[in-house]
């Protein structure tokens, strides 16, 4: 996984119009009060993962709250997706990361925080974590 957020970062930064910049957009499930602490975490540990050589940012206007629903979820990642200032994506749960590994094209790379194969084991079930795909529109 580090080695996967590693290249994506590295590769959202190339992309990116100023060297080195990273804007991450979030896509949580719905409201809940730890949401807050996850963002940080996520953003932490991404931090303490890159060394600080890329300027890494979450800022709160590209993360995206879901209400619960799939289609909630589905419209907050196709709004992610879309943001040309949104440079990667990260699902922050199981709805998001679902809807995430079901599509098979992406505009920006995209990391799905969340599988069903942490609950079961079945190969059939694994999903890919990152999720990378370009259909040639897209700015990586």
């Amino acid at each position: 996984m580090h080695k996967c957020l590693t290249m994506m970062l590295l590769l959202a930064a190339l992309a990116s119009p100023l060297p080195g910049e990273v804007v991450i957009g979030v896509l949580i499930d719905g409201p809940w009060e730890r949401n807050d602490e996850i963002t940080h975490t996520f953003e932490q540990e991404i931090l303490g993962l890159t060394g600080r050589e890329f300027d890494v940012t979450m800022p709160a206007e590209k993360q995206i709250v879901g209400g619960w629903t799939v289609a909630s979820v589905t419209g907050g990642l196709d709004r992610l997706l879309a943001d040309l200032e949104v440079d990667l994506v990260i699902t922050a749960g199981v709805l998001g990361s679902n809807e995430a590994g079901h599509r098979t094209s992406f505009s920006k790379p995209v990391i799905a925080g969340w599988s069903r194969a942490q609950r079961d084991p079945s190969p059939r079930l694994r999903m890919i974590y990152c999720l990378v795909h370009s259909t040639g529109n897209a700015r990586l």
